[in-house]
């Protein structure tokens, strides 16, 4: 064999479409391989010639061109080698070539150029020995067939810029028809001094026989196109032009120009300062507002400014602040301006940090608030003037939180300071006794700056409830504008009263205790049950409240499962006089086994000797089961994500990374601490990281599942291929969570796109798999155990959502709470698996009448609450109604005949006069409604009315 300089015709530039060239590689039937241009190493052999000389893949992967060939033929190639070493492709004709076992086959040969591996290489196809006019029609056809799997435009262009020859390629980058093209010349095409230089560049490659890479745009049809273009020389007078179409990339580079103008435009006109400093105290860049808010003449002399020594009054004051432990925080200090007056700012700021954790520089937004400080200073001084007064007095802000109280204040309602600062008085003084419209009125009144006097019963730290007289009184500043408010009061409370609101006290327990949907009990020290309710009756499995309290006669050893829980409550009564959700397993009558939730409180006498313990108790049993239910699915889930052969990540709904599985962490050598967040994108190889942050932050603002390809650096230091498959994921209710995905190393299937496919089809299962885990895990954390609907969490979290949006857009909003009548009685009747049939059956018919868009919920115990949004009261009015005959008409049987349920139901709208500030009194005011139902005797619907 010898190398010569081939016809133009017989040389292929491929650059594009790798995928399709390697398909057509690999099945050719025609034997094929490829060779480098320099080092005249095998860079690929196709089946069809490892079949035709004998060899097994891998055979010639260490071998050369020379390898290949006989002794004498090999002199051959070295010859032509020395004679023409810039033109080292294979002459067409007669070759004799080596198999695997020795002998020697005479194949006809043809050669072309191409880029291959991104290196100049050498493509060589062999057929037995036939005619030259089979020949020559065979290398016809395979040319055609790499030609149509390229997707550039390919044509010749001579040295005077006239297009010769155009490959059939891709038709639509093309100006004109492959046919009218030709003979065409560069100057009816482009403008004068483009073209000329276009030329220039002709020229060049001509003269250096070097190829170069141009840009330059097109109008084809009716769109500008971008191109960019390698210049090959082909012979002293003709050049080859392969042409992609960059038009995409170039709009890209346009839009990424006009997004950071757009920043900068804000940057600039923004009303608070903007700064960005290094942390050893100097500006690297700040806006114009914070030149003006700190009075320097322009942003230069600002940088030239050192932050310790100029901006403060003492440098150490620079250190002390929060940013400087790390933590990103919204900070308020004062600092020093240009003439050194004080300036107040409040700092939303944080560091940002390279990759090995070290402080690069701090930017934040700083605001003036100045004025707010000294407005604070003013009433500070108000409280000193009035510290020593014995009346309560006290100053809020603009919201009711407590800013100041005096001693006389704490010692009218047995607070400390340090526990009324930041409350708001609600939480503080609101006894219960009054309805929401006086608190409206009283706040009324007071954003309208009117001062407001009188009497009402407020409620101590400790509970009591007392009488004050006061007023209260709106603070301005000198604008007029209110900064806050000012109360003063003395307590008035007599004898009488505080008598009266004890005996209601007592008959409010009382109405409770009867009526409560949780259990409540009071018990003595030593182990006795002196009263419990109908409903911890029931939680234990008993008839009557009676029958628990004659049957249980050591709380420790009968109501305990374990003993030193019982221990533990105690230690907590004499040590606290309180528990809080205390849980403990307990016994049931018939000996099963139950778990409880207390809320109970030592009750003393005045000289602070415990006289009996009182307590709520919550059957959580339910919850339990459920609570174990997700660790365990949680287990599974973490098992299977860790056992899985793919890579398996999360991320939440910012889009941060939050979990990686044992074999992603594995796979990168890293810890879930480094991957976490964009951690994991130190390991995506420089080339790539664009493109996968493009791809994952568009999936993420579209919600929409995505793929990528991508390389990803391994713990070996070796950067491997990965395939990543992200899908969105969505609870139930179409709420966005974040995404879940995969990575499978396809770093060894680049060429072999069916197993990849494979590869996927798993991976879709396995994200299937763990969503519909995820998906049940939030089922059971939302819904009732025993009627399958809401339960009373998740009701409030729809209400309290939907009440934001009615407000907000001033849609109608309505609550219907109803339960059903003498359920006690079907209970002590027929049993309590009879009476949860019946709620179950009143939880199916009372879900058939309301829309989808309406949420029902069990309240508690046999208590619904139904959430209509955008249903004025009479609309919920006609659908209680509906509610309450369709269940009245139900027939349950039973093994004591027929049983017939009626429901007592209250409804009340969302309310514009007085303004509700919240869903709870929306639900307080059906509540009522439910009661007086109750009253005028069962079996209706009764719609809120204010007394």
């Amino acid at each position: 064999m010898a190398y010569g300089k081939e016809s133009p015709k017989k040389k292929v530039v491929f650059s594009s479409n790798k995928r399709a060239f390697g398909l057509l590689f690999e099945n050719h039937p025609i034997p094929m391989f490829i060779y480098d241009w320099e080092s005249l190493a095998f860079l690929d052999v196709n089946d069809a010639a490892l079949q035709k000389f004998g060899y097994a893949p891998g055979d010639l992967k260490e071998s050369s061109l020379g390898d290949f060939l006989p002794p004498h033929e090999k002199k051959r190639l070295l010859d032509a080698l020395q004679a023409d070493r810039r033109h080292p492709l294979l002459n067409a004709g007669k070759w004799s070539a080596l198999r695997k076992d020795g002998s020697t086959c005479v194949v006809e040969v043809t050669s072309h150029t191409l880029v291959y591996q991104e290196r100049e290489a050498v493509l060589v196809m062999m057929s037995d020995v036939v005619k030259e006019n089979d020949h020559l029609a065979l290398s016809e056809i395979e040319l055609r067939a790499l030609f149509a799997s390229m997707r550039d435009a390919v044509f010749v262009i001579d040295r005077a810029g006239f297009y010769r020859k155009i490959a059939p390629t891709n038709p639509d980058l093309l100006i004109l028809p492959p046919h009218e093209l030709i003979g065409k010349n560069l100057h009816d095409f482009f403008p004068a001094d483009q073209a000329d230089a276009l030329l220039a560049r002709i020229h060049q490659v001509l003269q250096t026989q070097q190829s170069v890479r141009i840009e330059y745009k097109l109008t084809i049809g009716d769109s500008l196109k971008w191109f960019g273009t390698s210049i090959s020389p082909m012979d002293s007078d003709s050049t080859l032009w392969v042409a992609s179409d960059i038009t995409e990339r170039k709009q890209a580079d346009a839009a990424r120009l006009e997004s950071e103008e757009r920043f900068r435009s804000l940057f600039d006109h923004m009303m608070d300062g903007v700064y960005r400093s290094t942390h050893a105290g100097k500006f690297v860049d700040i806006n114009p507002a914070m030149v003006k808010m700190f009075g320097y003449s322009s942003r230069e002399e600002m940088l030239e400014v050192d932050i310790k020594r100029d901006l403060y009054f003492a440098p150490e004051e620079r250190g002390s602040h929060v940013l400087d432990t790390g933590q990103e925080e919204v900070e308020a200090y004062r600092m020093r301006r240009k003439d050194g007056s004080e300036i107040w700012v409040e700092d939303h700021g944080s560091y940002v940090h390279d990759d090995e954790g070290g402080v690069q520089y701090h930017e934040g937004i700083l605001r003036d608030i100045t004025a707010r400080k000294r407005a604070e200073e003013s009433l500070l001084k108000l409280n000193k003037a009035v510290d020593t007064s014995a009346e309560a007095i006290f100053l809020t802000d603009t919201q009711g939180v407590f800013t100041y109280v005096n001693p006389g204040f704490t010692a009218l309602y047995g607070f400390t300071a340090e526990e009324v600062i930041g409350k708001a008085t609600p939480r503080i003084f609101k006894s219960g006794l009054l309805n929401a419209q006086a608190y409206v009125d009283f706040w009324g009144k007071l954003t309208t700056k009117q001062e407001v006097k009188g009497e009402l019963p407020n409620k101590r730290k400790d509970g009591k409830i007392i009488y004050i007289e006061g007023s209260a009184t709106p603070v301005v500043d000198d604008g007029g504008q209110i900064i806050g408010y000012l109360g003063i009061q003395r307590d008035v409370t007599e004898r009488k009263l505080a008598e009266q609101a004890l005996r209601s006290a007592e008959a409010n327990f009382r109405s409770i205790f009867e009526n409560a949907t949780v259990g409540i009990y009071q018990s003595t020290l030593d182990g006795r049950f002196l009263r419990v309710n109908q409903v911890m009756a029931h939680i234990f499995g008993y008839n009557s409240p009676q029958e628990m309290v004659d049957d249980i006669i050591s709380i420790e050893k009968q109501y305990y499962v374990d003993p030193a829980d019982r221990r533990e409550f105690t230690r907590l009564m004499i040590e606290h006089g309180q528990a809080h959700e205390f849980h403990s397993m307990n016994y049931r009558k018939d000996g099963s086994h139950i778990h409880v939730q207390e809320s109970a409180r030592a009750v003393k006498d005045e000289q602070g000797n415990i006289q009996y313990y009182e307590g709520f108790v919550t059957d959580i049993t339910a919850r339990k089961h459920a609570e174990e239910s997700l660790r365990e699915s949680e287990s599974r889930f973490r098992y299977m994500a860790d056992t899985t052969p793919v890579m398996v990540w999360m991320a939440g709904a910012d889009a941060m990374c939050n979990y990686f599985n044992k074999r992603w962490l594995d796979f990168t050598g890293r810890t879930m601490e480094q991957e976490s967040g964009y951690g994991w994108m130190d390991g995506v190889h420089p080339d790539d990281r664009e493109h996968c942050v493009d791809i994952y932050t568009n999936a993420v603002k579209a919600r929409r599942e995505f793929k990528m390809e991508f390389r990803l650096r391994s713990a070996d230091d070796r950067y491997r291929w990965l395939l990543d498959h992200g899908v969105p994921r969505f609870s139930m209710d179409g709420e966005f969570f974040g995404f879940i995905g995969s990575c499978f190393d396809i770093s060894d299937l680049k060429q072999a796109e069916d197993e990849l496919t494979r590869a996927n089809a798993s991976l879709t299962i396995a994200h299937r798999d763990l969503e519909k885990s995820l998906l049940h895990e939030q089922v059971l954390a939302r819904t009732d155990g025993l009627t399958g609907l809401y339960n009373y969490r998740y009701f409030f979290e729809l209400a309290s959502y939907e009440f934001e949006a009615s407000d907000r857009y001033q849609r109608p909003l309505s609550i219907i709470i109803f339960d059903t009548d003498h359920l006690k009685q079907v209970n002590d009747t027929l049993g309590h698996l009879a009476g949860d049939r019946m709620l179950i059956t009143v939880a199916k018919t009372a879900s058939s009448q309301i829309r989808s868009v309406d949420s029902l919920a069990r309240y508690g115990g046999d208590e619904f609450v139904i959430l209509l949004p955008q249903t004025t009261e009479q609309m919920a009015f006609s659908i209680a109604e509906r509610i309450r005959e369709n269940v009245a008409a139900l027939r349950m049987e039973t093994e004591k005949g027929p049983l017939s349920v009626t429901l007592s139901l209250g409804v009340a709208g969302m309310s514009r006069d007085p303004v509700d500030e919240s869903i709870e009194q929306v639900v307080q005011r059906a509540d009522k409604a439910l009661y007086a139902a109750k009253q005028a005797g069962r079996n209706r619907t009764e719609l809120f009315t204010a007394e």
